[in-house]
């Protein structure tokens, strides 16, 4: 009987073994696992956040004005990222936009890690040998692993970028200087990912502002310093100059409508999440502090602190966006760990034992990230979940290919607006402003008439009605849960208010309803004349 050995090339197996040392062929097997847990997220679905903003990419890409024909409130520069798969899949018929997105997310964390290898390496006693053996497999964990369910999430996304740019602030530190190549690509890719959202930027201050008293000069005719802002300067430029409606219009609104929805930042900073951060790392930030030879751990205390309070000021509470901070957490606890034994053992102990406590250590992350409950849920519950329900009704009744969807979230209807490929009518993705609106109770009347409207108000209302007439879908779907406190009287209905619009209640005369499921009330037309004929 052959084995599989004896159908290599003979001598191979010796080759390698003798090539590769027992530590590295572990720490090769501790790095296989995560490898292998990515190609989960090739699987639907991708997520909701993720697939929306990859959408609002398309009809920008389309010929869409953002912020004008398409509002969103994320910064101008989460579209440019997300426009680069949407413009692979639209060149490459066998691959569509969601695995376009999260074969860019694996590639930048297929990056990041490799400069993050690449730093350690080029280090030399900037970390001693547990921490060398222990850092590239935990940093696969973070980035590949324990994201589940938040991947391809801004946050994640910067998380990738800022990983290897903490590992490079250590011999940044120390006055070492890293090939120029590696460090400008490090920075260029961390200042792009730190400016995905304004409240990133303070976690990028404070590790800095660390790096420069430590150096005791302010080293701004660095050129690492210059590649590290081309990401702020490029997100202000498509802010300012190209895309202006963005700080007029839209950052007002959201600051009037959006920011107001959600928990009050004591409940966040207090919470399941930031709470627990916050009581590990605040005793870490002593230990790093007190102890010499913790370079590393400091500056990721300052990340973890920075990341916590951008989580606190957005108050949400939602688990993502605590994301960079429960993460840089975890990297805080397992260096220290690392970084304490390579102080007190012997050097030659300490790098005979590492495979064995970095061992150990990546057991006890992977056993904290198990109980975090089962991984590949939304994957494993697709084909019974309400977003592939919704994606077999599109399929069938959406004629035309275009569909407008009136509810006050994301989920269900993306991503399946993107598996479908149907293109949304309205200009507001989601009826969060309503939410904002009709928020709190003590209104006189359970809506408002449109003579008393406010500016933001008459935005969608108006708004949605002449999108409606305008594109006049196959399908309409209605959410029957507005996500709007009734305040003691009848539920909020969106046809009832909207219906109030002449413009929105004599075009959905053209439709009847075919069918309903859930919250959703699903209308096709049944009459008119198709717009593309005009």
């Amino acid at each position: 009987m052959t084995s599989g050995a004896d159908l290599l090339p003979r001598g191979l197996l010796p080759g390698l073994t003798r090539r590769l040392s027992r530590s590295q062929l572990l720490q090769a097997v501790a790095l296989l696992l995560p490898a292998c847990w990515a190609l989960g997220y090739l699987q639907p679905p991708l997520n909701h956040d993720a697939a929306l903003i990859l959408d609002v990419a398309g009809r920008w890409l389309d010929g869409a004005r953002l912020y004008v024909d398409v509002i969103d409130i994320n910064p101008p520069l989460v579209f440019l990222l997300a426009a680069l798969p949407e413009m692979l899949a639209r060149h490459f018929a066998a691959v569509d936009g969601p695995t376009a997105f999260v074969l860019m997310v694996l590639g930048l964390a297929g990056g990041a890690l490799l400069l993050a290898h690449r730093v350690i390496t080029l280090a030399g006693s900037g970390f001693g040998p547990v921490s060398r053996f222990l850092l590239p497999p935990l940093l696969a964990f973070l980035l590949l692993v324990y994201p589940d369910d938040m991947f391809g999430q801004r946050e994640h996304i910067m998380l990738i970028a800022s990983m290897p740019y903490l590992l490079a602030a250590v011999p940044r530190a120390g006055g070492q200087r890293l090939p120029d190549g590696l460090l400008w690509t490090i920075m260029a890719a961390a200042g792009i990912g730190f400016a995905l959202k304004p409240h990133f930027l303070l976690a990028l201050a404070l590790v800095e502002v660390c790096l420069m008293a430590l150096r005791r000069q302010p080293g701004l005719r660095d050129p690492a310093l210059w590649w590290l802002a081309a990401g702020p300067a490029l997100q202000g430029f498509l802010m300012i100059a190209v895309m202006p409606e963005y700080l007029a219009e839209i950052v007002p609104m959201a600051f009037r409508q959006y920011a107001e929805q959600g928990e009050a930042m004591w409940a966040v900073a207090t919470g399941g999440l930031i709470g627990p951060v916050l009581a590990v790392s605040l005793p870490l930030a002593g230990i790093a502090v007190a102890l010499r030879g913790l370079q590393l751990q400091r500056l990721v205390v300052l990340y973890v602190l920075g990341s916590a309070v951008a989580a606190v000021v957005q108050a949400k509470g939602w688990s993502y966006q605590s994301l960079p901070a429960t993460a840089g957490c975890l990297l805080l606890v397992f260096s220290t760990l690392a970084g304490v034994i390579d102080r007190y053992l012997p050097r030659r102990t300490a790098a005979a034992g590492a495979p064995a406590i970095a061992g150990l250590l990546l057991l006890t992350c992977y056993f904290h990230g198990a109980t975090l409950g089962l991984p590949f849920q939304p994957q494993r519950g697709f084909a019974t979940s309400d977003t592939r329900r919704l994606l077999d009704v599109v399929q069938r009744h959406a004629f035309d290919g275009r569909v407008m969807i009136v509810s006050p979230g994301v989920l269900p209807h993306f991503p399946m607006v993107n598996y479908a490929r149907v293109r949304l009518t309205g200009r507001f993705e989601s009826m969060w402003l309503l939410q904002g609106i009709y928020g709190d109770c003590g209104r006189p009347a359970p809506y408002n008439p449109p003579a008393r409207m406010s500016a933001d108000e008459r935005r969608i209302f108006d708004g949605l009605s002449a999108d409606f007439a305008h594109d006049r879908p196959s399908l309409v779907i209605i959410d029957t849960d507005a996500g709007i406190p009734a305040c003691g009287g009848p539920a909020f209905d969106y046809l009832e208010y909207f219906g109030r619009n002449s413009v929105f209640a004599a075009t959905l005369d053209e439709y009847e309803e075919i069918t309903a499921f859930g919250r959703y009330r699903i209308f096709q037309r049944t009459t008119g004349t198709d717009p593309e004929e005009l």
